[in-house]
């Protein structure tokens, strides 16, 4: 087992966090970063009850539609200038992965993103900014950035994304310690579609692989997305149902890349990357 140092030292209760899933979103969103690892695992310990009860079907049909990412519960991290927090269209849903959480870490370190990320991400390379050896002994935190290329059939174009991830544990009910690991994503500008025409306005993603206690060799994935688009046809409803097949990609891409047998990804993973205008972010 992975050594989990998050909270372990810590003989303070959980911070309170609230019950109600859509504020337990802004919340962790928010308290990512606390110093006191009591925060977080306070707000996984409230939610894994929901998770526990929505990992057994798809996320289609676990998914909801989340409060509004602004203010303080953005901690610190902008809306892009021109764009109104009030645009987002905010979704999360629940999925399980048939691999445990230590063969996650395969995702999270894999410099290509391609076939891990949704079949829009048709390029997508990972730089991972601090060192990868204490992040997988669960010893420190780990910072990347992500430059994507996606492409759909109505838009194309390129963003620059940072995504952290940090260690976290918590005590289940029945006093066993429960290990997470969760991501938190940005981008800090408005991008621009191929040609001027689409643009991808903002987008916040906190990203929850959490052990199941009920089947260790499984893990509970969470996805929570605030984000907005400007494309020409496609209206918020459209836009979130795009959102929910994106993560129900990412989580069947996912377990099939542990499993080294890519089947439902069709995209090539070894294309030499797209020609970018350096103007682009």
């Amino acid at each position: 087992m992975l050594v989990i140092i998050a909270g372990s030292a810590c003989a303070e209760s959980p911070a309170p966090a609230p019950d109600d899933l859509g504020q337990l979103g802004l919340y962790l969103f928010r308290h990512f970063d606390d110093s006191d690892p009591t925060v977080m695992g306070g707000g996984f310990a409230n939610l894994e009850p929901h998770l526990l009860t929505a990992g057994q079907v798809p996320p289609s049909e676990t998914t909801v539609s989340m409060p509004i990412l602004d203010g303080a519960d953005l901690d610190g991290h902008p809306i892009p200038d021109g764009v109104s927090a009030s645009d987002q269209v905010p979704i999360a849903g629940t999925g399980l992965s048939m691999y445990p959480l230590p063969a996650q870490l395969t995702l999270i370190l894999e410099p290509n993103q391609v076939c891990i990320e949704s079949s829009s991400t048709v390029w997508a390379h990972r730089t991972l900014l601090t060192p990868t050896g204490c992040f997988a002994a669960a010893e420190c935190p780990l910072s990347t950035l992500t430059e994507v290329r996606k492409e759909t059939l109505i838009a194309q174009g390129w963003i620059d994304q940072p995504k952290e991830y940090r260690w976290f544990e918590f005590d289940g009910p029945d006093g066993a310690t429960v290990d997470v690991i969760a991501g938190r994503s940005w981008i800090d500008q408005v991008y621009e579609g191929d040609g001027g025409i689409n643009s991808w306005d903002q987008l916040f993603h906190l990203d929850v692989f959490m052990e199941n206690r009920e089947d260790p060799a499984t893990t509970i994935r969470w996805f929570s997305v605030w984000s907005s688009v400007t494309i020409t046809g496609v209206s918020d409803d459209l836009y979130a149902s795009m959102i929910v097949h994106g993560l129900e990609e990412a989580l069947q891409f996912g377990d099939e890349f542990i499993a080294g047998d890519i089947v439902s990804c069709t995209l090539d993973r070894d294309a030499e990357k797209p020609e970018r205008d350096q103007s682009d972010g």
